[in-house]
């Protein structure tokens, strides 16, 4: 039984394993391949303190080395569930059923179906992160896929550095009030991103939108279906300042606790949640 459970190996996740393992806790990440997480797609990250023009790879990268250097063992397993079992917990995947004194989830922003082609064109010309990759593509033509009104903040941020921009609303399903009229919103239901070895476009019933860049901008769905009984603030998981659940022993940190979704956000809540874990242990005792 390890001492700590961390459910998520992006920044957050990571993040915590580092601090909690200085303070000679067991330490167990669950996460599937880094390499599928949503920040491996970002072509450069320039708002990381001390670290800028470095790629979404190869940060995931050093924060997963960094974690197995500090002894946190790093297992490749989907959770499935976790389920509070008196004084510890039990966390499910498939089959298997392992058990921790605490956890932390760390599980990152939900996203929503994938579009066809999606997963061959990501990171060729399809992005997830108008704030990472946008400027890459100042004064080309991009299309948004507005998943979540958070597109209504992105294709802003992308008409003002340059972007000709252009908005698919599937559906017509997301609210765009407040998104400017100078940027035109196309409302289909049938999807496609086109391209072989670069994205040239999307799709929309039919209708090719040439663009250099399509941006995914999508949602998150409730983690209350992981943990039962977990309360949420919207779409969110709701924690206190110390990232506290209001499940005892379960803590949050990264995009799953809501905005911004930044990597400088999800290292520092990773910290803080390690801290409080720790603190909520020695009560334990």
């Amino acid at each position: 039984m390890t001492d700590i459970a961390i459910v998520g190996g992006g920044p957050a996740g990571f993040s915590a394993a580092v601090q909690a393992r200085a303070r000679g806790k067991s330490v167990t990440v669950y996460t599937n391949d880094i390499h599928r997480n949503w920040l491996c797609k970002s072509l450069w990250v320039n708002n990381y303190l001390g670290m800028p023009g470095v790629s979404g790879k190869e940060m995931l990268e050093r924060f997963l080395d960094h974690a197995k250097q500090a002894g946190a063992q790093v297992k490749d397993k989907r959770i499935t569930s976790v389920l509070p079992m008196g004084k510890t917990f039990l966390l499910s995947a498939g089959s298997q059923v392992m058990e921790a004194k605490s956890i932390i989830l760390a599980i990152g922003a939900a996203r929503s179906p994938q579009i066809p082609g999606e997963q061959e064109l990501i990171g060729k010309g399809v992005s997830t992160c108008a704030t990472c990759d946008g400027m890459l593509y100042r004064g080309k033509r991009v299309v948004v896929v507005a998943q979540s009104p958070l597109a209504i903040k992105d294709s802003i941020f992308l008409h003002e550095i340059g972007c000709d921009v252009t908005v698919v609303n599937p559906g017509g399903r997301t609210n765009l009030e407040g998104l400017p009229e100078s940027i035109p919103v196309i409302t289909g239901s049938k999807l496609a991103l086109e391209g072989a070895d670069h994205a040239i476009g999307l799709t929309v019933d039919r209708i090719l939108y040439p663009a250099d860049c399509v941006f995914l901008i999508r949602d998150t769905s409730a983690p209350e279906a992981l943990v039962p009984g977990l309360a949420m603030d919207d779409r969110f998981i709701k924690v206190s300042r110390d990232q506290s659940t209001s499940i005892p022993g379960v803590f949050a940190a990264g995009d799953c606790t809501g905005l911004p979704f930044q990597v400088a956000k999800a290292v520092g809540e990773g910290l803080t949640a390690a801290l409080s874990t720790v603190s909520w242990l020695m009560v334990q005792e």
